[in-house]
């Protein structure tokens, strides 16, 4: 049987330990919780606690942040950025009654990815508690949605402007500005590989860098044997991408000097099961380097496989007209 404290006799606990316990059980319920937290406190927002699942999400501990005002250059480094959160933010703040409205933002975590999150405060006298509700997968799936959406709008607007095309150099140019709008490459080429399949041979481009590649005999007709990108692009099934032209082992660094290309993509036109050629494109000189994503790069092969159609129907409408006037 447990003894009576001699100055308590009966074995009430005294105000302070109370006290003690029931901030120790309110902590104990903060670490449990599964949304980041951060109870900071006085006007100087002093943070006195983060729990668990804060540093899980960001990885900033109290060492990192001993107040509020140090955690907005960690999750925001972009200055713009920042100042554009902090008006919103203290916006709502003022309009507060001790507790703010959720809001949402790009976060920066401590190793450098980002985290999409909704944070809210909520006030009590001199005490502050935000919470952290990570919403990157939601967000992500959203976007991914939204991209997809954007690519299939983009092919069946290809595909109506396609059938309109009475040309090689109108086919090309309504691909080219599908691409532009929704990767922003600037250029597109086609080149057909010879009957002997040993050159591909440039049949039409579209964009600044046109000139450079139908009029410059080095890069009109390229040899396929010894050049390692072409006998790649030659054999190639899939789309192969240089993410850096200039120094990729594969490229012909004289060409590449010539052009002043960055990254280059190349998508094979198959019809029927045979290769005939490749669709390319990428970016040059201060576009930097810019390899297409993952969805990009299936939106490239959804376009190729267009365009192939288009200039396969255009190549039988010729070929019966020269028939045609060939029997008159």
């Amino acid at each position: 049987m447990r003894r009576l404290n001699q100055n308590n006799p009966l074995g009430k606990r005294a105000p302070h330990q109370q006290l003690w316990e029931s901030e120790h059980q309110v902590r104990q319920m903060i670490e449990a919780l599964p949304v980041a937290i951060v109870v900071s406190s006085g006007a100087d927002e002093r943070v006195e606690s983060i729990n668990s699942r804060f540093t899980e999400l960001f990885g900033y501990t109290t060492e990192d942040m001993p107040n509020v005002a140090s955690w907005w250059p960690l999750a925001y480094p972009d200055e713009t950025y920042r100042e554009e959160i902090k008006a919103r933010w203290k916006a709502k703040v003022e309009r507060s009654h001790g507790r703010v409205e959720a809001m949402e933002a790009s976060v920066v975590c401590k190793d450098g990815t980002r985290r999409y999150v909704e944070f809210r405060l909520s006030s009590i006298g001199k005490k502050h508690l935000i919470t952290f509700i990570d919403l990157t997968e939601r967000k992500q799936v959203e976007e991914t949605l939204h991209e997809r959406e954007r690519h299939s709008q983009s092919l069946l607007q290809l595909s109506r402007n396609l059938e309109r095309a009475q040309t090689y150099g109108e086919v090309l140019q309504a691909a080219r500005e599908e691409v532009q709008d929704i990767i922003g490459y600037q250029n597109l080429w086609v080149y057909l590989l010879t009957e002997d399949r040993q050159h591909f041979k440039a049949l039409l481009a579209s964009g600044a860098q046109e000139k450079a590649v139908i009029d410059n005999e080095e890069v009109a007709l390229l040899t396929i044997k010894g050049d390692r990108m072409l006998e790649e692009i030659a054999a190639a099934r899939e789309i192969i991408v240089v993410e850096d032209a200039r120094t990729d082992e594969r490229t012909d660094k004289k060409i590449v000097e010539k052009l002043g290309s960055r990254t280059i993509v190349n998508i094979p036109i198959i019809l029927l099961g045979r290769h005939l050629g490749t669709i390319g494109t990428g970016s040059f000189g201060d576009e930097g380097v810019r390899p297409p994503t993952a969805m990009e790069s299936d939106y490239l092969k959804a376009l190729a496989s267009h365009v192939a159609a288009a200039l396969d129907r255009l190549r039988l409408f010729t070929e019966r007209k020269q028939a045609g006037q060939a029997l008159r």
